[in-house]
């Protein structure tokens, strides 16, 4: 199969559409043991992304932003929602420090990838599963999109003291 897509000569940001090549079924005397006779149907489809060069406008918008601090028995845990604002598709990548009180980096993590559509809006979220000492950090939500783009948000959060168990 070939494919000729032409936009248009005016075309700015980025678009999407959905290339489906479907089977049709061909008829056979075959028969299963009970007499019944088998057809096979496919239909695959192929997402096809498609910018105008030098014509993309990004923006995004992250709303949302909550922290889980780390405990016994949960990672820490950054969720977040983004609004892809922009004209083209992004592919943004959530990267999460955690700084002490005097600013030294005792945590990284990277969450997965996630394809974001012109005009979509969805939760991403970044998870880092260690121990922090009880004290006060600074959480810093780094999301790098485009060639070189990024959103960075801080968040303070507490690790509360353990309490000994009996």
């Amino acid at each position: 199969m070939k494919a000729i897509i032409t936009p248009p000569a005016d075309a700015r940001g980025g678009y999407y559409a959905v290339l489906f090549v479907e089977s049709k079924p061909a008829p056979t005397n075959e028969q299963t043991e009970d007499g019944k006779r088998v057809f096979t149907n496919m239909r695959i489809g192929c997402l096809v992304l498609l910018t105008a060069k030098d014509t993309e406008a990004y923006n995004v918008s992250l709303d949302d932003v909550k922290l889980t601090p780390p405990s016994d028995n949960q990672a820490l845990k950054l969720t977040f929602f983004i609004d892809n604002e922009s004209n083209t598709h992004i592919f943004p990548q959530p990267r999460l420090a955690v700084l002490s009180p005097d600013h030294k980096l005792v945590a990284k993590a990277e969450g997965d990838a996630k394809r974001f559509l012109p005009g979509q809006k969805d939760s991403m979220k970044v998870e880092w599963n260690g121990e922090l000492n009880a004290g006060d950090y600074t959480a810093v939500l780094s999301l790098v999109y485009g060639a070189n783009h990024a959103e960075t948000r801080q968040i303070a959060f507490t690790v509360p003291a353990k309490t000994a168990s009996k």
